[in-house]
């Protein structure tokens, strides 16, 4: 359990941790408008759809990871997936590391993965959280909101503080940490 009086001192009104397992995080949520940077209101996503595959897509099981690049650590990647049908959570997590890898010229190290497959739109939820997210530590962020770029964000301690204290770690869901091996390096 998460203490929501640290939430909402740091001004993270909307997220609320019921509780967590391995395989499942069951949230409440309170869809307080966040002011953004450019002093715009920003809002979750709206709770109705009227695109058949939008609601497809929210209603899939859906990931929050933390990645960070270098060692030490340059810059954390708050992001989201979901789990397609016929694939695993494991899969998902994979699929997303190896195409972030593949990317980055350094080392990419997975820090944890928040699961979502509860509810009506554990995607959405997801999505949400994400957003969330981003919002709370955008102080920290490296390029700017909006742009192409914007899910990476310095290693500030408290972020790395939130990823230890909610994330699931890698070895509980038999992943690894990384999966890029450096050249002229020994095992």
């Amino acid at each position: 359990m998460l203490p929501i009086e640290a939430f909402r001192s740091a001004g993270f009104y909307s997220f609320l941790v019921v509780s967590r397992s391995l395989t499942a995080w069951r949230a409440v949520r309170r869809y307080d408008s966040v002011v953004g940077r450019r002093g715009k209101a920003m809002k979750p996503p709206s709770l109705t759809t009227s695109s058949a595959y939008q609601a497809e897509w929210w209603q899939r099981q859906g990931i929050v990871y933390f990645f960070s690049a270098g060692d030490p650590p340059s810059a954390v990647k708050i992001g989201m997936t979901t789990i397609r049908s016929g694939s695993s959570i494991v899969q998902a997590v994979r699929q997303r590391f190896k195409a972030i890898q593949t990317a980055n010229h350094e080392v990419i190290h997975l820090l944890g993965v928040m699961i979502f497959t509860e509810g009506e739109f554990p995607t959405r939820d997801a999505e949400v959280l994400e957003r969330e997210l981003h919002i709370k530590y955008r102080n920290h962020g490296r390029f700017l909101e909006h742009t192409v770029g914007a899910e990476w964000f310095s290693p500030a301690s408290d972020l790395l503080a939130f990823i230890e204290e909610n994330a699931i770690q890698p070895a509980l869901l038999g992943l690894p940490q990384t999966i890029a091996k450096l050249a002229g390096v020994q095992p």
